[in-house]
C-alpha cells in the first residue's frame, strides 16, 4: 500500500511564502518607481539589457577570436581578468559556432539536472512530485543570482557546475573524484579550494594533496596552452589581476556596493571613512592616499580572513556534521574573497538543496532542529531580489552580506546531525 504524500515541511513553507511575498513587493516597488521616474527597460533593475547583455562573456571576444595565434594577447580590448584555466575554457567555447548560447545552454542543462535531482530528494521523503516541482521551479525563478548569471553570461556558471559535482562526490565518499573536481574548480577560481577542507575533516589527506596537485597542474598546463610560454602568459594574467585590484577592489564609487557582497567591501569603506575623518588630506592627494591605504588594508584583511577560517575550521567546523561543514565553507568561499559579485551566490544552491532535503527528512520524523529556521531565513535576503529591484540599488549588498554572516554562525552553532543521507554515511558531531 502506497504511503500518502507528506505535506510541505513548515520551515520550507515559510521560506516559500517569504520569497513570494518579497518578490511581489519588489515587482510593485519597481513598477511604481518606473512610473514615477519614467524609467525605460529594464526599469531600474541591475540587468544589462541591450548592448551590455552577456557582457562578461563578450567583452573578451576580440582576444579569443585570435586564440591560438601570435596575436592572442594583443587582440584584447579589455584586460583578461581571470586565471589561466578560464582562458582555456573561453578559447574552447569561442571555437563553437554560438559560444554564448552554447555556454548558457550548458548552464541550463546543468540547472535542469540539478532540479531533477532535487525533486527526487524531496519525493523520496514523501512530498508529492507536483508540490516538489512547483516549489523547485518557483524558487529558482525567484533566485536573483541565477538571473544575474544569465544576464552577464559570466563563466561562474561553469565553475559552480564543476564545484557542485566535486562537493557531491565528496558527499558520496568518492574522495579522489571529488578532490579532482574541486581542484579543477579551484584552478579556475581560487576560492573553491576551500572546500578541500571537507576531505581534511574526513582524514583523507592523500585526496586533499591530490586536489592541490590537480589545481597546480591545471594552472601550469593552462598557462602553457595560452602561451607563448608559461612566464609570458602569467605576466598577462597578473596584469588582469592588477586591473581588477585597482578599478574594482579599490573602487569607492557608490554603485559598487550594489553588486558586491564581499566582506572586504564594508571593511574598505569603513577604513577610508575613518581615515578621512581622522586625517583630512587635500583633494589633490586623496586618490593616492586611498590607493596606498587600501593596498595595505587588503593585505591585512586577507591575512585575517585566512587565519580566521583556519581557526574556525580547526576549533569548530571540522567537528560538525558534513552538512554544516559544506554550508559554512561555502559561505566563507563567497563572503571572504575581496570581490564577490551577485552570481557567485549560485554556489549556495547545492547546500540549500541539501538543507531542504534535510528539513524534509526531519519533518517526516517529527524532529525539531535548533537553528534550522534561522538558516532558511538567511537564504531569503541572499537569494531574493527584493533589495535589487529598485532604481537606486539601496541596501542590496548590505542585505546579502548580513545574511551570509548570520548564516555562517547559524551553520557552526547549530549541528545538523544527519545519520544517513542518500546512502552515504555522514559524520556525527564529535567532542
Amino acid at each position: 500500500m502506497t504511503a500518502s504524500p507528506q505535506p510541505m515541511p513548515p520551515v520550507l513553507k515559510r521560506y516559500w511564502i517569504a520569497m513570494i511575498a518579497l518578490t511581489g513587493l519588489s515587482i510593485a516597488w519597481t513598477a511604481a518607481a518606473a512610473a514615477l521616474y519614467k524609467l525605460r527597460a529594464p526599469y531600474g533593475l541591475t540587468l544589462r539589457w541591450g548592448d551590455m547583455l552577456y557582457n562578461d562573456f563578450l567583452i573578451f571576444r576580440p582576444g579569443f577570436l585570435a586564440f591560438g595565434t601570435s596575436r592572442f594577447w594583443s587582440a584584447f580590448d579589455y584586460p583578461f581578468t581571470y586565471p589561466a584555466p578560464v582562458g582555456v575554457v573561453f578559447g574552447i567555447l569561442y571555437k563553437l559556432h554560438r559560444p554564448v548560447l552554447d555556454y548558457l545552454l550548458l548552464c541550463c542543462i546543468a540547472l535542469l539536472a540539478g532540479a531533477w535531482w532535487f525533486v527526487g530528494r524531496l519525493t523520496a521523503r514523501g512530498i508529492s512530485r507536483g508540490i516538489a516541482w512547483t516549489f523547485t521551479v518557483t524558487t529558482l525563478a525567484m533566485t536573483w543570482p541565477l538571473w544575474t548569471l544569465v544576464d552577464t553570461a559570466n563563466i561562474e556558471g561553469l565553475v559552480a557546475i564543476v564545484l557542485a559535482c566535486g562537493a557531491l562526490a565528496v558527499w558520496r565518499e568518492r574522495w579522489l573524484l571529488g578532490a579532482t573536481l574541486i581542484g579543477i574548480a579551484g584552478a579556475m577560481k581560487l576560492f573553491p579550494l576551500l572546500l578541500l577542507a571537507l576531505l581534511l575533516s574526513k582524514r583523507r589527506y592523500k585526496a586533499f594533496a591530490w586536489g592541490i596537485a590537480v589545481a597546480v597542474a591545471v594552472t601550469i598546463g593552462s598557462l602553457a596552452v595560452l602561451g607563448p610560454n608559461i612566464v609570458e602568459a602569467q605576466r598577462h594574467v597578473d596584469a588582469g589581476v592588477l586591473y581588477v585590484r585597482h578599478w574594482i577592489m579599490f573602487s569607492m564609487l557608490r554603485f559598487a556596493p550594489a553588486f558586491d557582497h564581499s566582506l572586504w567591501l564594508p571593511v574598505r569603506f569603513a577604513v577610508i571613512s575613518i581615515d578621512r575623518l581622522l586625517h583630512p588630506v587635500p583633494a589633490a592627494t586623496i586618490a593616492d592616499r586611498t590607493e596606498q591605504l587600501l593596498s595595505a588594508s587588503l593585505k591585512v584583511y586577507l591575512c585575517v580572513a585566512v587565519v580566521s577560517v583556519a581557526f574556525a575550521w580547526f576549533v569548530k567546523i571540522r567537528k560538525l556534521p558534513l552538512l554544516n561543514q559544506l554550508l559554512a565553507l561555502t559561505v566563507c568561499a563567497v563572503l571572504l574573497p575581496p570581490i564577490s559579485i551577485d552570481y557567485t551566490l549560485i554556489h549556495l544552491l547545492l547546500p540549500f538543496g541539501l538543507l531542504c532535503a534535510y528539513a524534509a527528512d526531519m519533518a517526516r520524523r517529527s524532529i525539531q532542529v535548533k537553528g534550522l529556521q534561522l538558516c532558511f531565513a538567511c537564504f531569503v535576503p541572499i537569494f531574493n531580489a527584493d533589495a535589487f529591484l529598485n532604481h537606486k540599488y539601496l541596501f542590496a549588498a548590505e542585505a546579502r552580506t548580513a545574511g551570509l554572516i548570520v548564516l555562517f554562525f547559524a551553520a557552526i552553532l547549530n549541528p545538523l546531525a544527519w545519520p544517513a543521507a542518500d546512502g552515504a554515511a555522514v559524520n556525527e558531531v564529535t567532542c
